[in-house]
């Protein structure tokens, strides 16, 4: 590769095989990307760097970081703050806090309790799921506080007509300064901390759990942290207000313990412009730097040639008491049935497929149709088997609670000696999937309903190799294929030879026939 080309595509950007110091134009983008410390770093037009939001900060119980005290936001009669938080942690955790205004923590009540500005007064509502990314924000104005979690408004808080008190005076990230029964609690990971001297808009005339509209619509984003330092990041600009702001390790100022293997943080620079930098100097009290995923890679399977398949040892967990669980994105529902899975024997198989646009689940001589029809976008299907019972259950927009079918079968049949196919029917004429999978997972035991909820995790697959809220299962994996992001596969990409099984068992899916590879597609992560 030459040391300057410019491509059309930013997927043709992402093919390249580059090394440290390359530099690319990417025109799709409109930007200048030069390759550094195994990364693309991203120029806009301008020269500046385009907005990336790729590391947050995590917090083992005892640590935190201290940004001192920040005048500006005490004693006020109009101000906000707001962050990004994620904890799998039960029980007390504690957030963030200072003085005797402001402090954020899960309580053993189960409710998260946001104080908002004035001491004894606070927010006290039901904790958000745990294990998933969700948004805080806490205004105030002299006449009362109000909570919105994840966009939506959730509490008010009449204060009496009164001031702010001392509210952030030792502010503390990932510790709750003074209430020492909180203090730093709990596993989490926090990002984008930051405070206005401004009461932020939503929109007016809201009732409780109405998605509010305004700043706050505009810093939710629906679930993708904005550059809280330009106006248009605000339905009103609020850049002068900006008095703290917090990266986590997006501004190239913050800075790293002296051991680079450690990923410890000493220094988060106030990316508001007004020093109020947050520090750790002891080392058993300084968070990690965080890398957050930036997209979530699924595998195209074009309808007509393309598959993958898997060897008999990963296959056979529903015939023994255990589960699958997948994601599909559908773009023909054929009338004649588009497998999804299926035994390749003709004698003993199993197989979920679709007939006239409704999920059927296979197991011969069985035949049952389910009813459900997919919904536009993505699908989470899960199967699990109790004795000659199956259980299918369904997961999208259009539920995201799920609905379940459950169907005696004659037997779930042995599939101990027969490969199964993603993608393609072993019987008859091979009927193809068209659309794309994702996230295949089998599983030795039979999943609960609240762990279903859960993976879903509202539309966002979890990484089930690691167990989280109430998913508790990674130790009986089968098989887990991720469809590319254990693979390091690019947009667009194709000649796809093998699929990792990220369970570890090493069953991992492979296509040695060219036409019948598939291609990748990378989509960005929605951060909640």
């Amino acid at each position: 590769m030459s040391d300057l080309n410019v491509y059309s595509t930013t997927a043709a950007v992402n093919a390249l095989t580059p090394v440290d110091g390359d530099m690319v134009v990417d025109t799709e983008a409109n930007a200048v990307k030069v390759y550094c410390n195994s990364a693309w770093k991203v120029f806009n037009n301008d020269g500046s760097p385009a907005y990336e939001n790729r590391w947050g900060a995590s917090f083992d119980a005892g640590d935190y970081l201290n940004s001192g005290t920040t005048s500006a936001l005490n004693g006020v009669t109009n101000a906000s703050y707001s962050f990004w938080y994620k904890t799998s942690s039960t029980g007390v955790v504690g957030l963030m806090g200072g003085g005797a205004g402001t402090s954020v923590y899960h309580w053993s009540n189960g409710n998260i309790i946001v104080h908002g500005f004035v001491d004894q007064n606070s927010h006290g509502v039901p904790q958000p799921t745990l294990g998933s990314w969700h948004n805080i924000i806490c205004t105030f104005e002299a006449s009362g506080s109000k909570l919105y979690v994840d966009g939506v408004y959730k509490s008010l808080v009449d204060n009496g007509d009164v001031t702010a008190s001392d509210a952030f005076t030792n502010f503390l990230v990932g510790k709750v300064p003074h209430y020492s029964s909180v203090m730093a609690a709990g596993e989490k990971s926090m990002d984008e901390v930051a405070f206005w001297s401004a009461t932020l808009s939503d929109g007016g005339g809201l009732s409780i759990d109405d998605t509010a509209g305004g700043d706050i619509e505009k810093i939710y984003n629906g679930g993708v942290p904005q550059n809280l330092t330009l106006a248009a990041s605000y339905a009103t600009d609020r850049t002068a207000n900006l008095k703290g702001y917090w990266r986590m390790g997006d501004d190239s100022n913050d800075s790293p313990s002296s051991d680079p293997a450690s990923n410890k943080i000493i220094t988060i620079t106030d990316s508001s412009g007004n020093g109020n930098d947050a520090t750790q100097g002891s080392a058993t009290n300084q968070p990690t730097f965080k890398a957050l995923p930036q997209s979530n890679t699924a595998l195209d399977f074009n309808g007509s040639t393309e598959f993958l398949t898997i060897n008999a040892s990963a296959n056979n967990s529903l015939h023994n008491g255990g589960s699958w669980s997948f994601w599909m994105h559908h773009s023909v529902a054929s009338s004649g049935g588009t497998p999804i899975f299926t035994d390749m024997s003709q004698t003993d198989y199993m197989a979920v497929n679709f007939h006239a646009n409704r999920l059927n689940i296979y197991s011969k001589p069985d035949q049952h149709d389910t009813n459900f029809q997919p919904s536009t976008g993505w699908n989470f299907i899960t199967l699990t088997a109790t004795g000659n019972s199956i259980s299918v259950h369904q997961f999208s927009n259009d539920y995201p609670t799920g609905r379940v079918f459950t169907k005696t079968l004659s037997s779930v049949p042995n599939l101990s000696t027969s490969e199964v196919y993603f993608a393609k029917s072993g019987w008859g004429a091979s009927r193809f999937f068209d659309g794309m999978l994702n996230d295949i997972a089998f599983f030795s035991n039979a999943l609960s309903a609240s762990e279903l909820t859960a993976m879903y995790n509202s539309g966002a697959p979890i990484d089930l190799t690691s167990d989280s809220g109430n998913y508790s299962s990674s130790s009986s994996l089968v098989g887990y294929w991720r469809m590319g992001d254990d693979d390091s596969l690019t947009d667009g990409q194709t000649g796809i030879t093998q699929i990792s099984d990220a369970s570890g068992n090493g069953n991992h899916a492979t296509q040695a026939t060219a036409s019948s590879q598939p291609t990748a597609s990378v989509e960005p992560v929605i951060y909640v």
